[in-house]
């Protein structure tokens, strides 16, 4: 499937998208709604559209998916108490650049802070 860049961001051209949603019988594959649905990439990879990667998906159970994510990083930072964001990725097993995306919420959030060293950039649980 053919992905065009909108604002910064790589999503999957409306036609594509479409014709996903015909395929996936117009719901979610969770939880059969067909309301606001929405591609979601299962290795996390966007740049990895291959249709065995794909998951048509609810806005509600795709933010399911990604907030198991924020919660592995959460549990790592807990066991870990400091880590890089490269080594947190390779031991939660996201790519990069989600668990970097992951990390910015989780820090708005409140629940973890960014400590900035000369030699790298670390994270650790907001106390």
């Amino acid at each position: 499937m053919k992905i065009k860049e909108i604002k910064n961001k790589m999503v999957l051209s409306w036609s594509n998208k479409q014709k996903l949603i015909n395929e996936r019988n117009n719901s979610c594959e969770i939880c059969n709604s067909s309301e606001r649905l929405e591609v979601h990439h299962k290795d996390k990879n966007i740049h990895n559209d291959d249709k065995n990667n794909l998951h048509l998906l609810c806005i509600k159970c795709h933010m399911e998916q990604h907030s198991e994510g924020k919660q592995k990083i959460i549990k790592t930072l807990e066991e870990y108490k400091r880590l890089a964001s490269t080594r947190i990725a390779g031991i939660i097993g996201i790519n990069q650049p989600y668990t970097k995306r992951y990390l910015d919420e989780l820090e708005k959030e409140g629940k973890i802070k960014r400590i900035e060293e000369t030699t790298a950039t670390y994270w650790e649980i907001k106390q």
